[in-house]
């Protein structure tokens, strides 16, 4: 008889605990039951800075996973007051200059973009663009690490030959789409070239890679005077004739394309319309070739224009003087910042 009892109980129990397992409680009005939404693998919150893939190196740098590029971080959180101060400068400028077309063209590096979120943004680019009322703006098309890769060099922070090329394209269709595009003759890498690039340099590591550049024909027509002085700009045919420092840590991008000058005056008795571009070192690569599609091509580094003239630089004046029909803004993320400091 006890030993039904406790049969009983025990099949008594089992059912409570069974019901209790299956039990779900009704819902109420405020508690909707819904599927809940598939999260991508590697997306993550854009709120949040993530770091896990950037391996510090020293002086700001960064190794990227084992990717072999070596890298700026982005910072967690953006002042933009002087991007603002850059916007309203250039916007008051643009009201005034009426007939002057104005251009921008962004270039997304490292230091704006992390790659560990995806899809990546950049908050910079965003910000310029919604604030200066320019003509027309237009970015490298950089949306992934693949296209970083495709686009710049392993240790130092400008823009390879690929890179540059792709931005003078882009810049060309956007001021003359009419004129024909300079295309590559040759790729020329220098395998005998260490170089150790700019980021390299400054992490203090040895990393090294192979210098590479297009080749292309050259009007000899072309002229270019650097802060008023009849001279030339870049070191292509020395290069191409392998005649160039081979040492660690000299500047390849800055020797063969050309220096940082305050001021550059290209003019092609060929062609029509005169173009003032306003930029930093990452618009030494494609100077030469928009000189190709313009009458004559001003470039102004406003880092170093005060020093090299000996005179300080006021804008407006500029254009007016030198009768400019179009005025592009080129640069990364630090360019629109130092501009507007």
């Amino acid at each position: 008889m006890k030993l039904l009892q406790i049969l009983l109980l025990f099949t008594i129990v089992l059912v409570i605990a069974a019901a209790g397992l299956f039990y779900m409680p009704k819902r109420t009005e405020a508690e909707p039951l819904t599927k809940p939404a598939a999260v991508p693998m590697c997306v993550r919150d854009p709120n949040v800075f993530y770091v896990k893939e950037y391996e510090a190196l020293g002086g700001g740098i960064y190794m990227y996973g084992n990717s072999g590029y070596l890298l700026y971080r982005p910072v967690e959180s953006i002042d933009f007051t002087n991007y603002e101060r850059f916007t309203d400068k250039f916007n008051s400028m643009i009201e005034v200059m009426s007939d002057v077309d104005f251009f921008a063209y962004y270039i997304p590096t490292s230091g704006a973009v992390d790659f560990s979120r995806l899809p990546i943004h950049d908050d910079y680019y965003t910000f310029i663009q919604s604030h200066l009322h320019v003509k027309e703006m237009k970015r490298l098309d950089m949306n992934s690490f693949s296209d970083y890769k495709n686009y710049f060099y392993k240790t130092d922070h400008h823009w390879s030959y690929q890179g540059s090329y792709q931005g003078y394209v882009d810049i060309l269709g956007m001021l003359k789409p009419e004129a024909e595009v300079i295309k590559p003759l040759d790729l020329n890498c220098f395998d005998n070239l260490q170089s150790l690039g700019s980021n390299a340099r400054q992490s203090g590591s040895n990393m090294t890679e192979n210098f590479c550049a297009y080749e292309f024909e050259r009007n000899p027509n072309i002229t270019v005077r650097i802060n008023d002085i009849e001279s030339t700009y870049g070191n292509e045919e020395a290069y191409r004739l392998k005649m160039y420092d081979e040492a660690l840590g000299v500047s390849h991008y800055g020797i063969y394309y050309g220096g940082d000058d305050g001021k550059l005056v290209f003019t092609n008795p060929d062609q029509e319309g005169n173009l003032l571009v306003i930029g930093t070192s990452f618009d030494n690569a494609i100077v030469k070739l928009l000189a190709e599609s313009f009458n004559q091509v001003h470039v102004i580094d406003m880092r170093y224009y005060e020093d090299d003239m000996q005179m300080p630089l006021d804008l407006e004046a500029y254009m007016k003087e030198n009768s400019i029909n179009q005025c592009l803004l080129v640069g990364d993320n630090w360019f629109y910042k130092l501009a507007g400091e």
